[in-house]
């Protein structure tokens, strides 16, 4: 983990953050030995901080340094398709959440999605 840039959080959890030291994303060993799941909390994760492709990057790093392939929640492939997908419907999560008022990362953000 401290080799892809992140910082230990307890938990057999790890964090990449932000120049401020706000969260961007989290890595953590799943109850399998054979998993590392990783995790993009949007209402806490500023936009400007692009959590997605920095969470995409680190997974599809520790994916090859590990020999390993990144998998969905029950275990299948993940077409590259679908990440894009994922990466626009993410897109559509923060300007709905500028729209009401609460822009991700924001201080109300973090207060109301404690």
């Amino acid at each position: 983990a401290a080799e892809l840039g992140l910082v230990e959080r307890g938990g057999h959890r790890h964090a990449r953050l932000g120049p401020d030291g706000e969260l961007v994303f989290t890595m953590l060993l799943d109850d399998s030995p054979q998993r590392i799941c990783f995790l993009l909390d949007v209402p806490r994760t500023a936009q400007v901080h692009d959590g997605w492709a920095s969470m995409l990057d680190c997974a599809q790093e520790a994916a090859s340094r590990l020999s390993g392939r990144l998998v969905d929640d029950v275990g299948r492939p993940i077409p590259l398709e679908s990440l894009a997908t994922i990466g626009r419907q993410l897109a559509q999560r923060y300007e709905s959440l500028d729209a009401i008022g609460l822009s991700a990362g924001s201080p109300l953000a973090l207060r109301v999605f404690n």
